[in-house]
């Protein structure tokens, strides 16, 4: 909650820079803080940079992604969040999902995101353009999510590394029929129905698809 504008934030790296007398100090700290391109809710760029903690202090517009990672079994791989999260905390989650920062197209941050949630390298003509979602929600005074999401997904033989960090708790891949069972009271999957509908039309295409073969 201390980062109420980028002025403020600048100070306090102005601040350790001379602390520390160490500029690259400086630059990893910088880098802690995701700097985002704002958006108006129709999905234009206003042309103003945000970091991360400025748009959720204020509620402003913002793009993230998420990623569908799918096997040659057609299940998809699920990351159970942490349990210390803000928002769906120790519920099962998409693949991958992250800020597109101001710099990034889309592609750049899925494969950014992926590799650090997952440890998997995708390609970008690995990537297929899945749904769209927009969603505003307020979970307290200093935390009001307002982002557009473009959901994509990719399928891969490649094997996820087990991930044990701030982000993710653990990994697990989902068949249709469980995915489907999870979806009718979302006890323990966050709440994205319109999204969770696209993945398991997807699923159970896939395996249409592979019945027939």
């Amino acid at each position: 909650t201390i980062f109420k504008n980028n002025a403020y934030y600048q100070a306090i790296i102005r601040a350790l820079e001379k602390l520390f007398n160490s500029v690259s100090y400086a630059k990893k700290l910088n880098n802690l803080i995701e700097n985002l391109a704002e958006y108006d809710e129709n999905g234009n760029r206003t042309g103003r940079i945000i970091s991360r903690e400025f748009a959720h202090n204020y509620g402003l517009w913002h793009k993230t992604v998420s990623l569908a990672i799918i096997n040659k079994e057609n299940q998809v791989l699920l990351q159970k969040r942490s349990s210390k999260k803000i928002r769906n905390a120790g519920l099962w989650d998409i693949s991958v999902s992250g800020h597109v920062l101001y710099n990034e197209d889309e592609f750049m941050a899925l494969k950014r995101e992926c590799f650090e949630e997952t440890g998997l390298h995708i390609t970008e003509n690995s990537i297929h353009f899945l749904t769209s979602s927009k969603e505003k929600s307020v979970f307290n005074q200093v935390f009001i999510d307002c982002h557009i999401n473009d959901v994509y997904y990719c399928i891969t033989n490649k094997k996820p590394k087990p991930i044990h960090d701030l982000e993710v708790e653990e990994l697990n891949f989902f068949t249709a029929k469980e995915l489907k069972t999870m979806m009718r009271n979302y006890k323990h999957l966050s709440y994205k129905p319109d999204v969770y509908k696209a993945i398991l039309a997807l699923l159970q295409n896939l395996e249409k698809q592979s019945s027939k073969k």
